[in-house]
């Protein structure tokens, strides 16, 4: 069986839905000493750093997945050619630039004794990618994200303003393995009220990341599978402030360091393609929050479905759930598009 020209530049094999998934996230109440200690609501830089490995990562793989398994070879990968019917290269399929956008609406909460939260994420990204020659890829992406909180240890509330722009690259080795790599800067803004918005301030931060990966993929007949090992390291940082009674609160930093490992298995079809998606995530290194229970591994599943062949434009809808994870109920909606020039 042939794949077609737009299923070589429109295949997903790990979803979108990730990307506005607040795992993990909890908030630091007051007085605990020798961490950082806001009474106004505002999300731990330990569990935000674990939100950004999920929102900020997931369309970049998404986009670098899509490319790999299509370009990986011009001949038969299993019994499934990966290139097209015309007899070009994959390669020669996907010159050019090639842009995609993505919308993930989310919900997490925290049931934590004394820093209990329900917060609402929106995330919007885009971004702009050319193929340099068979085996590497190159771009850069923009994602936008609004996030509301409200936590019930203050009577509080927060909404957060954030921008991130990100670099990415992949290499694609042979018809199984390709590595890929991507970079990120972050700054936000926080609002942040508590006591019922007797007490208010007004807080921003930034963060870095670096992510690489190792992939495998394999096809079996109609199926499609995957596997990646990848690593993440990622810094945020917060700065001081004032809030309106005149309490001061320090700067503070933290750090993240987490292993990922996940397996993706697709069906083709020929104008959708249904995948399900689990990957493990083990903090290698994570600042403690006082209070949380600071639990160091997780799963995240995801189900979903691409929809391809009709003309130079793509999309897919997926579903994403973080389970355990203690105490925290974790759940998005996502939607994507993409399009070749």
């Amino acid at each position: 069986m042939k794949v077609s020209t737009r299923l070589i530049n429109t295949v997903i094999m790990v979803p979108a839905a990730a990307i506005s998934l607040v795992g993990g996230v909890a908030f630091a109440s007051p007085n605990h000493g020798g961490y950082h200690n806001s009474p106004v609501t505002q999300v731990t830089q330990s569990t935000l750093n674990r939100a950004v490995s999920r929102r900020l990562l997931a369309p970049i793989r998404l986009r670098i997945d899509q490319w790999r398994a299509t370009s990986a070879s011009s001949g038969n990968v299993g019994s499934m050619s990966l290139a097209p019917a015309n007899g070009m290269s994959a390669g020669d399929a996907t010159n050019g630039l090639s842009g995609w956008a993505s919308f993930t609406s989310g919900n997490a909460d925290d049931d934590t004794p004394g820093l209990s939260y329900d917060s609402d994420v929106d995330t919007y990204s885009f971004g702009l990618d050319t193929q340099f020659n068979e085996s590497l890829l190159g771009g850069v992406s923009l994602t936008i994200e609004d996030t509301e909180v409200r936590s019930d240890f203050n009577n509080g509330k927060s909404e957060t303003d954030g921008y991130t722009i990100a670099p990415y690259i992949a290499y694609v080795i042979d018809e199984t393995f390709s590595i890929d790599g991507s970079a990120g800067y972050s700054w936000t803004e926080t609002d942040m009220k508590r006591n019922n918005s007797a007490v208010s301030g007004s807080q921003d931060g930034n963060s870095y990341f670096l992510s690489v990966n190792a992939n495998a993929t394999h096809w079996i007949n109609s199926v499609n599978l995957t596997g990646r090992v990848g690593y993440l390291y990622s810094k945020s940082e917060l700065d001081s402030f004032t809030e309106s009674d005149t309490t001061r609160v320090s700067s503070s930093d933290s750090y993240l360091g987490q292993f990922q490992f996940n397996a993706t298995a697709a069906y083709y079809t020929e104008h959708v393609m249904p995948y399900f998606s689990a990957t493990y995530e083990k903090d290698a290194k994570l600042t403690k929050v006082v209070g949380s229970p600071n639990d160091d591994s997780g799963m995240v599943y995801s189900i979903g479905a691409n929809v391809y062949n009709y003309g130079p434009i793509s999309g897919g809808l997926a579903y994403t759930l973080v389970s355990d994870r203690d105490n925290i109920d974790n759940d998005s909606w996502s939607a994507n598009i993409a399009m070749q020039f």
